[in-house]
């Protein structure tokens, strides 16, 4: 199965199926760290239900005409975030006897992504594949958690430790909650979540085409037919 979809998603204007592998390899590095922004960092304003992510040899080699002016310079963040990634690998290994919990930790999300990373996809991002890979970053920020109350407790009195750890959890889980609320909103429907959904990717086809449907299936034929000709 491998083999049959790298050659299909090869067979593009990237031309050897080499050039596609890397291209997808530095689109799916910046990703990766998108995914983990979106996991420490989960703003309503960066929640998508259908990311408007194009790959990269679809700027830099396309189709049709003559690669877009300067296009070389959208390779900067990817292989930025590239080496980024390498780095952290190479420090989960270097750390896997001195701290062999936290090194898997580390280890599992760029484990469980890889799969859907490293094989060619034609959807760049899609947020449900970050479900199983947030687990290895909750085991992180809870080690570390716990490490920094073990600390602060050693050098307070256990009353204040307490206090520190129950404002510290607020802090933390506040927001969160807020942000539940927020997209919540937004989930209540259909045509809630499509708006959404074209307000933060107007550019792709597939929002606009899904709102159309969710008025057209409510009744509103009018705002259907404008949301299908957007």
């Amino acid at each position: 199965a491998l083999v049959r979809q790298t050659v299909f998603y090869a067979n593009t204007p990237a031309g050897h199926p080499v050039v596609y592998l890397i291209l997808n390899a530095l689109r799916q590095s910046e990703v990766l760290w998108e995914y983990f922004l979106l996991a420490v960092a989960p703003r309503p304003a960066w929640l998508y239900v259908d990311h408007d992510l194009r790959p990269l040899h679809q700027t830099l080699l396309p189709a049709e005409g003559t690669p877009i002016a300067y296009a070389s310079q959208t390779l900067v963040v990817p292989t930025i975030c590239f080496l980024a990634v390498l780095a952290t690998l190479f420090l989960a290994f270097k750390l896997r006897r001195r701290a062999p919990f936290p090194s898997y930790f580390l280890l599992w999300p760029f484990l469980a992504h890889a799969p859907t990373s490293l094989v060619p996809r034609g959807e760049q991002m899609v947020e449900y594949r970050t479900y199983l890979p947030m687990v290895g970053i909750c085991l992180v920020l809870a080690w570390a958690l716990t490490a920094g109350w073990r600390a602060l407790a050693k050098r307070s009195s256990v009353t204040r430790a307490k206090a520190l750890e129950l404002a510290g959890a607020m802090i933390l889980f506040a927001p969160l909650i807020w942000t539940t609320h927020i997209r919540n909103q937004v989930w209540k429907s259909p045509i809630a979540l499509w708006t959404d959904t074209t307000k933060k990717s107007p550019l792709k086809w597939r929002p606009w085409n899904n709102l159309g449907y969710a008025r057209e299936t409510s009744g509103d034929l009018e705002g259907a037919i404008a949301e299908y000709t957007h």
